[in-house]
């Protein structure tokens, strides 16, 4: 088994993917550290870690699957990155309107689109998921109202 250090960002989700020890044995460990506080006196801190597993791959969330005209949609990366880099393929494509390097984006052309993470840690690592976002189809009609449709 192969040692592997992170910091976590304490309150914060921490993205760990364990594709590369699929088949191993992996050994979690939390240790804590006390705070000092001199204006009183305290009893040693303690802290609180949970684990939120998912079997499977981590996947990007799209409000849409489809672009229909030129409506944005969002993408969603998992949470708990240290950093998040979006990009289209092939480079230099367009369609990323904003959000390029947090873990939300916003793409307004069809595409696929790569989001690559670098984890918390001593040693990060980076990890990339893709996505591809179609166009609505040909004749399809897109149209959205606020005004409620009243059946009688």
């Amino acid at each position: 088994m192969q040692d592997a250090k992170y910091i976590l960002n304490p309150g914060h989700a921490v993205l760990l993917p364990l594709v590369n020890y699929i088949g191993q044995t992996v050994k979690i460990t939390f240790t804590t550290r006390g705070a000092t506080r001199t204006d009183v006196q305290v009893s040693p801190l303690c802290g609180t870690a949970y684990i939120d597993a998912q079997c499977g791959p981590p996947t990007v969330i799209a409000s849409s699957p489809t672009i229909c005209g030129q409506t944005g949609i969002t993408l969603t990366a998992p949470a708990g990155a240290a950093t998040y880099s979006w990009a289209t393929v092939p480079a230099g494509g367009s369609g990323i309107v904003s959000g390029g390097s947090s873990q939300v984006v916003t793409v307004n052309q069809p595409g696929r689109y790569i989001v690559t993470m670098t984890t918390f840690g001593n040693n990060p690592c980076t990890y990339s998921i893709d996505t591809i976002i179609t166009r609505q189809p040909a004749g399809a009609y897109c149209h959205f109202s606020t005004t409620p449709t009243c059946y009688r």
